[in-house]
């Protein structure tokens, strides 16, 4: 009732609006007039999308507005993500779009229709979440000894909006633990491989990250060497290890010692007696097995004595015999820098040269060796015939030996002979005379000399 009235259409559909007047009545005029109106009622445009809840940074995703009822004919389409991007079209189809950065941002869709009534737009907004995946944060050492247990530690790593939800700790392909900390014990020496994937509390394509690394379990050097047996004083040995990398293939460094000194050469040559021979080997990696050591007691033998009486005097040429002079097999001469087994000298007079012990066929230890050197024993005079009186009562003669080429101190054997029969021994000899001609032959034999000879001479006596 009124004059003006207010009325809302709950339905669509076409309706009769009727304006009954109701007079005073006076005069001739009815007192109740009415106007009919015919009014039509529209639905109005309703806007909906269907789109996921959850993408990724830079995944391209579609809004479907095939739910919308635009009811009428459409006159513009608008869709607006977040506050950056506004696209326009001219009819509802699907659109697709990609987020470059992480957050929730608003997707509206906005609608309108062609029609005079002011019933002719409608809008929805729905909020997509774009994932920023989570962030892979490890700490995990690159070498760990052999025995020691293995940490896997991701405790710092974190989800930029939302939460870790998940830890798969993977080693050479097997599972090994799913918490942030993993301890792996027993693993053997060598290589192995790490991987480690988490994922957030999304359900995108980028809820989950991996990194993979490899870890070495060290094994010790254990370094070995060989030395020669047996060792002599003064040999120089070889120091030199079984193997210059360790079973990781690692190229080792050595420090060698000998009874607690460092030996930097490559050989030693050690006292007679008990040494000690220690090898350390690093392999550089820096860990609590990385120096590993061995150690071996050495007994090293002493030379024989070279010192020892021998003969003095040797016939000029005569072969000495090293080993028959000092009675053992690793000696020889050494003259003029050369080594012998026997040595020849080549002149008259005093020599000087050394006697080498030579185990190994060098001289591991030297004395000197002096000799004197002499010529052939020879008759330094001719005896020439000598005439006698014959007389039958005393039918003999002294015979004195010619002189040698040797020293009154040194003994030379003289021995006589008359034709084929010994008469006697000595320098001077009494010997039977006969009558006519005698001949005494006299052998002069050195005594005091290595490799001496022998000489005779012819004495002739004249018995007339």
């Amino acid at each position: 009732f009124g004059e003006k009235v207010s009325h809302a259409y709950t339905k669509p559909g076409t309706y009769y609006a009727v304006l009954t007047i109701i007079g005073s009545g006076s005069g001739r005029c009815s007192k109740v007039s009415q106007a009919v109106s015919t009014v039509k009622v529209i639905e109005g445009p309703s806007a909906a999308l269907e789109m996921p809840e959850q993408v990724s940074i830079g995944e391209l995703f579609t809004v479907n507005p095939s739910a919308s009822k635009p009811n009428g004919e459409v006159s513009l389409v608008r869709w607006k993500f977040g506050s950056d991007t506004t696209i326009t079209s001219a009819s509802l189809q699907p659109v697709q779009y990609q987020f470059k950065k992480s957050g929730i941002y608003d997707v509206e869709l906005f609608i309108q229709i062609q029609t005079t009534t002011n019933c002719n737009a409608a809008s929805v907004i729905k909020k997509i979440h774009v994932n920023e995946p989570p962030v892979l944060v490890w700490n995990i050492p690159t070498d760990v000894p052999l025995g020691d247990p293995l940490v896997l530690n991701a405790t710092k790593s974190y989800d930029p909006d939302g939460i870790i939800a998940q830890f798969e700790w993977n080693i050479d392909g097997r599972k090994a633990g799913t918490t942030p900390i993993v301890s792996a014990a027993n693993l053997s020496a060598g290589t192995h491989t790490i991987t480690l994937k988490i994922s957030d509390n999304s359900k995108t394509s980028s809820r989950s990250v991996s990194k993979e690394m490899t870890v070495r379990v060290n094994s010790k050097p254990n370094p070995t060497f060989m030395l020669p047996e047996p060792i002599y004083e003064n040999e120089p040995v070889p120091l030199q290890p079984y193997k210059l990398v360790d079973s990781d293939g690692d190229s080792l460094r050595f420090t060698w010692r000998v009874n607690n000194e460092i030996i930097s050469s490559g050989s030693v040559a050690m006292n007679a007696g008990k040494n000690v021979i220690t090898l350390t080997a690093d392999d550089g990696r820096n860990l609590k097995n990385s120096i590993d050591s061995v150690q071996r007691e050495v007994f090293v033998l002493a030379p024989p004595p070279l010192s020892v009486r021998h003969a003095e005097n040797y016939l000029v040429n005569a072969e000495l015999n090293a080993s028959s002079i000092f009675n053992a097999g690793a000696v020889q001469f050494l003259a003029d820098g050369k080594l012998s087994p026997s040595w020849k000298p080549r002149s008259a007079g005093k020599q000087d040269i050394h006697i080498a012990w030579t185990p190994k066929g060098t001289a591991l230890e030297q004395a000197p060796f002096s000799i004197t050197a002499w010529d052939s024993l020879r008759f330094a005079e001719k005896l020439e015939p000598q005439p006698l009186t014959w007389n039958p009562s005393n039918p003999k003669i002294i015979l004195s030996a010619p002189a040698v080429n040797r020293p009154e101190t040194m003994r030379v054997q003289y021995e006589w002979r008359k034709g084929k029969t010994q008469i006697g021994i000595g320098k001077v000899i009494e010997a039977p005379l006969n009558a006519g001609r005698n001949v005494f032959t006299v052998r002069a034999i050195d005594q005091d000399i290595i490799g001496g000879n022998a000489v005779e001479t012819e004495f002739i006596v004249l018995c007339e």
